[in-house]
């Protein structure tokens, strides 16, 4: 049997995708090596870099073998959104190791799985830490699918709790603040 996984594997972002392969054949490895699932694990990559723009194509990787059951991946939220649905169509299930955006679960995916808390657990919990510290708070974002959702998530709760909160975008290539 055949796992799929989708993440930046290259490209400035590519630490979290290979620090999240490794952990997946590092699985693969175990299962493997412990000879008891009557069965043996292959593990596929598919580099997607992290940018929604290239996920289609990274997930056209992965769709086009046959022998793929599950995906992990895509490691990020504008990567995911912008191939849940090929891979739902596809009947491959996908288990989404990172994508954190509040919004994705609403979006339909018909075999789409999150394993960890997403942007409205995890602003939350950040703005009631930074509502005991501060009156005012700026809250930038890189306008990605992540930064706009949690940055999001972080300016309502602080809202919420009192504070004041002015916020902005800037394009993840920014370098002068």
């Amino acid at each position: 049997y055949t796992i799929g996984f989708e993440g930046p594997l290259s490209g400035d972002n590519q630490q979290l995708g290979i620090n999240e392969v490794n952990g997946v054949q590092l699985a693969v490895d175990q299962a493997n090596a412990a000879g008891d699932l009557g069965f043996k694990l292959k593990l596929i990559k598919s580099d997607d870099q992290g940018d929604p723009a290239k996920a289609p194509a990274a997930a056209a990787k992965i769709i086009q073998n046959s022998n793929v059951m599950g995906v992990i991946g895509p490691s990020f939220s504008g990567a995911t959104e912008a191939v849940g649905k090929n891979y739902g169509n596809a009947g491959i299930t996908i288990v989404n190791p990172s994508a954190s955006n509040g919004e994705l679960q609403t979006l339909g995916f018909k075999t789409w799985h999150r394993i960890f808390p997403n942007d409205y657990a995890e602003g939350p919990a950040a703005a009631d830490w930074l509502a005991k510290h501060a009156k005012k708070v700026f809250v930038i974002n890189d306008l990605s699918a992540y930064g706009a959702g949690v940055a999001g998530a972080v300016a309502k709760e602080l809202k919420k709790d009192g504070v004041q909160v002015l916020t902005q975008g800037v394009d993840a290539k920014t370098t002068d603040y």
